[in-house]
């Protein structure tokens, strides 16, 4: 029975070693996506066949074929478009998530022959080569993936939207984890997938059974809900190095922020969860968003981001007030309590 996709992909045939990496997206970020993919290839340093799984969420057959050839420049790279457009149909969606998110849940049984797979958010880029990451061993666990460190930032002020809780209340009543599996959640966004042990386990149905329940982070929660404790493996900050939210010192403990700021010296992978193609008031340029628009620029699709890009500075300083703002005292306060708005009021002030 098939929980989530009717499409399978076999294993390809080669005399060479096939790495194996699965992307999802849309027409909406097919230009990201494309930079990534292109950061991916340009680090493809060994002889071995570097498959892509692209869990297609609605790319036009326009934007394929400006993919396909762009990379008939990258032989290492072998694309596999799989069509998902009716997959997790009318699943919740939260805020600037889509259905998307979810695709990643349905390789257990896309892949059936495969019994390994490294799954990569598109809004990434890539500065190693990914075989390392691929030979990550997942013996004995179902997956492996880098700590979500702001997961216990907080704990007892923020609040959950969907459910107006606490932070903690909903890590423990929602996801029903303890405090130290708290404390081992992990990011969705990079991950060393075992596809057989996930299958082995039954673990789509249990994924199925969840699907019901709304989620902040839709498919990390759910994920970690269901692999939580010893069932995962954490893999080095230097493979997910989020590039916006985690620059404050008390959103981390002080071993894990320290690990944090050596891979932010050498990351190689960063994860854009501040978006560098997106113009915001009180910042005009995400955190090392240099290296995103590095290989954008190697794509048929910069000029048309960078455009968009340039409109939205133009229209963003042109609602920037001629005097300084002055941030009132309670909201500098609530700054103190919470990392993100924290970074906010700076960029105020900073104008």
């Amino acid at each position: 029975m098939a929980f989530f996709s009717e499409q399978t992909l076999c294993k390809i045939t080669s005399e060479k070693r096939t790495l194996s990496f699965a992307v999802a997206f849309d027409e909406n970020y097919a230009a990201h996506a494309c930079a990534m993919l292109t950061s991916l290839a340009e680090h493809a340093k060994s002889d071995a066949v570097y498959e892509v799984i692209i869990m297609d969420g609605g790319v036009s057959s326009q934007t394929k074929n400006v993919f396909d050839s762009h990379f008939l420049s990258y032989p290492k790279l072998n694309l596999r478009w799989v069509d998902m457009s009716q997959a997790f149909s009318g699943m919740h969606e939260a805020s600037h998530y889509s259905k998307g998110a979810y695709f990643r849940m349905a390789l257990p049984e896309i892949l059936p022959d495969h019994s390994k797979v490294v799954y990569l958010d598109v809004d990434t880029i890539v500065l190693a080569d990914v075989k390392e990451l691929f030979e990550v061993e997942v013996a004995g666990f179902s997956l492996a993936a880098s700590f979500n460190g702001s997961a216990f930032a907080n704990l007892d002020h923020g609040l959950v939207p969907i459910y107006t809780i606490s932070n903690k209340k909903y890590y423990t009543d929602i996801l029903g984890l303890t405090e130290d599996e708290i404390k081992t959640t992990f990011n969705s966004g990079v991950m060393v997938l075992n596809l057989e042990k996930i299958r082995v386990d039954g673990d789509l149905a249990k994924i199925q059974s969840e699907l019901k329940n709304q989620f902040v982070y839709m498919d990390q929660c759910l994920l970690n809900k269901v692999f939580r404790g010893n069932r995962h493996k954490a893999i080095p900050f230097e493979w997910n190095t989020e590039n916006f939210m985690w620059t404050e010192k008390d959103i981390l403990d002080k071993e894990m922020f320290s690990h944090y700021l050596k891979a932010r010296q050498h990351p190689k992978l960063i994860h854009y969860t501040d978006k560098p193609w997106v113009s915001k008031v009180w910042r005009k340029h995400a955190p090392m968003g240099e290296f995103y628009w590095e290989y954008l620029k190697k794509t048929p699709f910069y000029f048309q981001v960078r455009e968009k890009f340039e409109k939205e500075n133009a229209k963003n300083e042109s609602l920037q007030p001629k005097e300084p703002l002055k941030v009132p005292g309670f909201l500098k306060e609530i700054g103190k309590r919470i990392p993100f708005l924290k970074s906010i009021v700076k960029g105020i002030l900073n104008k």
